[in-house]
């Protein structure tokens, strides 16, 4: 609509000088010379426009933040009954709420997250590919160039198997066992699934 207000020869693209090499003209480049060449209509098509952005964009950021922390609560991981129990086994696997030592909250803390990770891409899955997000689909790939994607959603889905099952499992018959000895075993089985989520954490993106 107002394009006869434009600098003429705009280009579509160039280098910031910050990542760009010695001598290359660059947008900080463009801005200088378009300022002193045409500052009328700099100011009218590059200038008016970015501070009336820069305010859309700071009231949009402001709605988001409001929603996000009111509503959506994106910034809080809720570590209340993680394991799904429907009985009371103890007061880490049963966590419904009240006090919980440090060293358990951060346990919950990084199987929720994860857990949650793997609901998002059974939801993804169902939705875009149109089947479910298991082991017998995930080895149904077998496009190459998809191999190392293959690999971690198959260690994924081992670990949402330990965290959903086989560990409250084991916990569940240790106690009910009173299996002392055991206990401290499967503590350092469960340790070392934590630490392959903290392996692969770069991968676990939606």
């Amino acid at each position: 609509m107002f394009d006869f207000l434009a600098i003429p020869n705009k280009p579509k693209a160039l280098p910031i000088k910050s990542f760009s090499k010695e001598g290359d003209y660059c947008w900080e480049d463009w801005e200088r010379d378009s300022k002193k060449k045409y500052p009328v209509r700099y100011f009218l098509y590059e200038t008016i426009p970015r501070y009336f952005s820069s305010k859309i964009y700071s009231y949009r950021m402001r709605y988001y933040d409001f929603v996000s922390i009111y509503f959506t609560k994106d910034h809080l991981i809720d570590i209340r009954n993680v394991y799904n129990s429907k009985e009371i086994i103890d007061p880490v696997i049963s966590y419904k709420g009240g006090y919980i030592d440090n060293c358990d909250k951060m346990s919950l803390a990084i199987v929720k997250v994860f857990l949650d990770y793997v609901k998002e891409e059974q939801d993804f899955h169902r939705s875009v590919y149109k089947k479910e997000f298991n082991i017998d689909t995930v080895n149904e790939i077998q496009e190459p160039e998809m191999s190392f994607q293959k690999e971690r959603y198959l260690m994924v889905l081992e670990l949402y198997e330990y965290f959903t099952n086989t560990y409250p499992e084991k916990y569940k018959n240790l106690i009910n066992n009173c299996g002392y000895k055991q206990m401290e075993e499967l503590e350092e089985e469960f340790n070392s699934k934590l630490i392959e989520v903290i392996k692969i954490r770069r991968t676990l993106w939606t």
